[in-house]
């Protein structure tokens, strides 16, 4: 008895092993997201999507994945081999044609267009568009390991940050807030000024210590340089007006964008004092720094009788 009782143990051990050690042959696939799960801290979601790539050299372009779908603008869309004359990947209705994908198969072809470095930065901007509407599991992920992709150019480096930025604001308390917040505060210090740009904004959007501290440190800070009409419009955000006195000086600078972001924040606050800088810019040649002289005058209460300052030379 004993005997019979240790081979037959033998025999489901054996079989036990033989099902825990065989490779598993399912097919696996990118997941639609539940609704809440777009801003989880997950890792990227498996499936035939590209490998995401850290270093500075561009892998091989990978085969999109094969698609079958009744929607015929999905279908120019994730195709980048269209020749020229046939119908435009990005059609004026593309919002209303392809609202949102349905399918793991439609999925990972958005996710293909999305990673492949070598495809149009419009497009793929779009399609973190389409999948971001769709709420796809692992995005914010996909989107911080592409932007520290080496080799990817400053313009789909910056829409990237963007589209991180507006998770950070949209998660809240949750746990995938910390991730987001972490990378783009290393992206203050990134080597695209489009992209500090971008981590700036996103940041001081959700008050965010570190950033901040960068604008308290003034308009002369080192760090803000190349963003000094960014950080202008981000002191009006945060309604930061110890900074008047920085603000005035740059409304006659030789930079038209600084100019026009400092002439249209102390219109904001209705900066008396600066009456004659409204008046200056409402009489430059430039259009946009005019309106910006013009709308900053309407806000100031009218006084009678009085003049605007004579324009002066700048």
């Amino acid at each position: 008895m004993m005997t019979k009782f240790l081979w037959c143990a033998g025999l489901m051990l054996a079989t036990l092993i033989v099902l825990v050690l065989r490779p598993s042959t399912a097919k696996r696939s990118v997941a639609l997201a539940a609704p809440d799960t777009l801003h989880a801290a997950a890792s990227p979601a498996a499936g035939p999507a590209a490998t995401i790539q850290s270093n500075a050299v561009p892998p091989a372009v990978t085969p999109a994945p094969p698609l079958q779908s009744a929607n015929a603008a999905l279908l120019r869309f994730v195709d980048k081999s269209a020749a020229p004359g046939q119908p435009p990947r990005l059609s004026p209705d593309f919002l209303a044609e392809v609202p949102r994908l349905t399918t793991p198969d439609e999925i990972a072809a958005v996710v293909h267009v999305m990673e492949d470095w070598s495809d149009d930065d419009t497009v793929r901007h779009e399609a973190i568009n389409l999948l971001r509407r769709s709420n796809v599991a692992g995005l914010d992920a996909r989107l911080i390991a592409l932007l520290d992709r080496r080799y990817e150019p400053e313009r789909i480096r910056t829409f990237f940050t963007q589209h991180l930025g507006l998770d950070l604001a949209a998660c809240g308390a949750k746990p995938a807030r910390e991730p987001l917040r972490t990378r783009l505060a290393l992206a203050l210090d990134d080597r695209h000024l489009a992209v500090r740009r971008e981590a700036l904004s996103a940041l001081v959007e959700v008050r965010d210590g570190e950033a901040l501290a960068r604008l308290a440190r003034g308009l002369d800070d080192p760090a803000l340089s190349g963003m000094q009409d960014l950080a202008i419009y981000l002191y009006q955000r945060v309604d930061d007006r110890q900074r008047l006195a920085q603000i005035r000086a740059r409304a006659t600078a030789g930079d038209q964008q600084v100019r026009i972001a400092a002439i249209y924040v102390l219109g904001e606050w209705r900066d008396e004092p600066s009456r004659a800088l409204f008046s200056a810019a409402a009489a430059a040649a430039s259009h946009a720094l005019k309106r910006a002289g013009e709308m900053a005058l309407e806000k100031l209460p009218q006084v009678d009788g009085a003049h605007p300052a004579a324009p002066t030379a700048f």
